[in-house]
Parts: C-alpha cells; sequence; structure tokens
C-alpha cells in the first residue's frame, strides 16, 4: 500500500486497489475510506473482458509503524480480506500478469 496525500495504490496478489480520498486516522489511529478492488487473471485477456473495478471498503488501524487493514468488497458474503503491513516492508505478493 502507497499512501498518497490524496489517497492510495494497493497491490495484492492477482489484484489492486485505488482509492481516492485522504487516509486520516483518528486519534486512535482507525480509518475507513472508499476505494476500487480490481481483480486480475493469468495471461493475455481481451479488452472486452479485462476486470472490471468493484467499489470496496478499506478500514483498519494505524499504530506506530504496523497496520492492520481489512478489504470489503461490495457484493461478496464474509467478513472481508484482512492483512498487516508494516512501514517499510515490502510484502511477498506475487502477480498474476
Amino acid at each position: 500500500m502507497e499512501i498518497t496525500a490524496d489517497g492510495a495504490r494497493l497491490e495484492f496478489d492477482c489484484a489492486s486497489g485505488a482509492i481516492a480520498e485522504r487516509v486520516s486516522p483518528d486519534a486512535q489511529g482507525v480509518f475507513k475510506v472508499k476505494g476500487t478492488f480490481t481483480p486480475e487473471s493469468r495471461g493475455p485477456v481481451r479488452d472486452d473482458a479485462a476486470p472490471r473495478a468493484l467499489k470496496a471498503t478499506y478500514s483498519g488501524t494505524i499504530k506506530d509503524d504496523a497496520m492492520s487493514l481489512r478489504v470489503e468488497i461490495e457484493g461478496e458474503d464474509g467478513p472481508g480480506r484482512t492483512f498487516s503491513l508494516v512501514r517499510d516492508h515490502p510484502g511477498n505478493v506475487r502477480k498474476c500478469r
């Protein structure tokens, strides 16, 4: 996850995400923002079959250099996907491209 002044870009295994609003945690480090989640697939994809961005909610808590991140994708049942991130420690992301 790369946070900018205006939002964030995210890379997942076989997916990417985008947040187009400022990620501003409250005094306890809690945040909740809207964005998109775009699944990817292996190999070439026809233009008319390209994956579409799905609406998503990104929420979590930041404490010191650690972040707990939950991704809830609109239309998916269940508790969402949870990730643990640490500042300046790249994750082991395997892209499907």
